[in-house]
C-alpha cells in the first residue's frame, strides 16, 4: 500500500488524457481463486477505483489474450466477472479505497488470465486515473 497520501512511485496508473486502459495478470497457470483484491490512496479523486473485471482458463477457441482497446473482451473468451466504481455519492474522493471481489461459495472460479479495463474517475481534468497501489489475486486454500 502506497505510504502516504500522494506517492507516485508506488502507484501505477495510465498516461494523462487515457480514456481506458487495460491491465493484464497472467498467473502461469489455472488455479481455483478466492478472491481479487484491489487497493488504491489518494488525497483527491484519483483515489477512487473504477473498473471492469474480466477472467479466462485461456482455453477457448476464440480466446484472445490481450483484446485490443475497443474490441469487447467476453466477445474474444474472456467472462466478465465484476464492475467496479468507488466513488462516494456525497463525500470527499480521497485517502483509501479497497475492493475484494468474491464469487458465490467462496469463489471467484478457476482462471489463468485477470483481465482490469480501468476508468478515469472523470473527465474534467487530464490527470484523472486512480493511483492503484496493490492488486492482489488470492488462491483459494483446500
Amino acid at each position: 500500500m502506497q505510504p502516504n497520501q500522494d506517492s507516485p512511485a508506488q502507484s501505477f496508473c495510465f498516461a494523462t488524457g487515457t480514456l481506458e486502459g487495460r491491465l493484464k495478470i497472467d498467473l502461469g497457470k489455472a488455479v481455483a481463486v478466492a478472491q481479487v483484491n484491489t487497493y488504491s490512496r489518494h488525497f483527491d479523486g484519483r483515489g477512487p477505483q473504477i473498473y471492469r473485471l474480466y477472467a479466462s482458463d485461456g482455453s477457448g477457441p476464440a480466446f484472445d489474450p490481450a483484446p485490443k482497446i475497443g474490441t469487447n473482451p467476453a466477445s474474444v473468451g474472456w467472462t466478465r466477472i465484476a464492475d467496479v466504481d468507488t466513488r462516494p455519492d456525497d463525500e470527499p474522493e480521497g485517502e483509501y479505497h479497497g475492493v475484494s471481489v468474491t464469487g458465490p461459495g467462496g469463489t471467484v472460479g478457476t482462471f489463468r488470465y485477470f483481465l482490469f479495463e480501468m476508468f478515469p474517475t472523470q473527465t474534467l481534468e487530464a490527470w484523472s486515473h486512480t493511483f492503484c497501489g496493490e492488486i492482489d489475486v488470492v488462491e483459494k486454500k483446500g
